[in-house]
């Protein structure tokens, strides 16, 4: 069987108030982010470059054909030839430069609105996160009144046993009363710890819900940036080969690597670096004070112990839907060197 390499298997904490798979992919996708600020830098310093060398240049082709006029013949026009092709080599230089700037301002664009989406995401999650924490902590401490209350009913009942032989009927009024309002006090935290279970496990559910949306969405987010970098680059690269054909050699190294470039690999690199585990948090279940008293009636007879997490033996989980290839516009400009092929725009085929 093939290894499943989603983001919505691979992230979860068994912890019921753990986040270390959230923090994980959240981490991922910040870093991401991070990328696309740091390329479109680049892109800007570099178109910034070429603007500058394309003006100089263009300068010097001025320059020196005001000076022109001193020699004749063939030197002069292999002279006239040179200080043409100058001037026209900056005019290639400002291409780039306003090339490169459309390219810096696309992954500008992407990577604001991937920003924006992640941190609407992030936010549900985190909210639902400190509410799931909040009714845990409401679990403990109503799990703990229960446990002192039940022990508080237990003394009033053992005590009434112990006086009934030789107390007089006044004491044992009072004794018998006593051990009503111990009962009643026992049972109303009872009632309240089973409560507060049913609100932890609902939470939890609604939370499972968001983090399943969550990963899902930031895998879609990743996909994206992926192929939109990739292909950005790819573009940028055959400007600067267009350019300047001579070091076209060391252009093809760029192009080579990105050949390299697939989500699958990238996203199976980081699952199997970064997992977490496939264990989602189970249901806390009900523990009952009388679980290890074996004096206790039959009917009473559950744990007094901390709650603590159980499988879901009945839980099923529907296979994930393909996740659809992102269809990016891919418009070039005329006289790019070479194109991005058609199997790498589409990021389904291998070369």
């Amino acid at each position: 069987m093939a290894a499943n390499f989603d983001f919505v298997e691979n992230f979860w904490d068994p912890d019921i108030v753990g986040t270390s798979g959230f923090e994980a992919v959240v981490r991922r996708l910040k870093d991401g982010n991070s990328l696309c600020k740091e390329i479109e830098d680049f892109l800007k310093y570099r178109s910034s470059a070429e603007r500058d060398y394309s003006t100089k240049l263009g300068k010097c082709s001025q320059t020196a054909a005001k000076a022109k006029g001193h020699d004749s013949d063939g030197l002069l026009a292999s002279w006239d030839e040179f200080t043409r092709q100058s001037g026209a080599e900056s005019m290639s230089h400002l291409k780039a430069a306003n090339d490169l700037q459309k390219i810096s301002k696309r992954i500008e664009e992407l990577r604001t609105n991937q920003g924006e989406t992640r941190k609407r995401l992030e936010d549900g999650v985190k909210r639902l996160q400190t509410q799931k924490k909040e009714c845990y902590q409401k679990v403990l401490s109503n799990q703990e009144r229960y446990e002192s209350k039940s022990r508080d009913k237990d003394n009033a009942a053992d005590t009434l046993e112990r006086e009934k032989p030789m107390a007089k009927p006044a004491d044992m009024t009072k004794l018998y009363q006593r051990l009503e309002r111990c009962k009643k006090a026992a049972a109303d935290a009872d009632e309240t710890y089973r409560r507060s279970l049913e609100q932890l496990e609902a939470k939890r559910k609604e939370w499972e819900a968001s983090m399943v949306t969550f990963c899902q969405e930031a895998q879609k987010l990743e996909v994206e940036r992926i192929y939109f970098l990739r292909n950005q680059l790819w573009e940028a690269t055959n400007h600067v080969s267009e350019k300047c054909v001579a070091v076209d050699q060391f252009q093809e190294v760029v192009r080579k690597e990105l050949e390299k470039c697939q989500p699958e690999n990238d996203l199976q690199l980081f699952v199997q670096q970064k997992r977490t585990g496939q264990n989602r948090p189970a249901t806390i279940e009900y523990q009952s004070y009388y679980a290890n008293d074996s004096t206790a009636p039959s009917h009473h007879h559950i744990s007094n112990g901390r709650p603590t997490p159980s499988g879901y033996p009945n839980l099923t989980r529907e296979p994930l839907p393909t996740l659809p290839t992102p269809d990016y516009d891919r418009e070039m400009n005329e006289g790019i060197y070479s194109s991005v092929p058609d199997s790498y725009v589409s990021g389904g085929e291998n070369r």
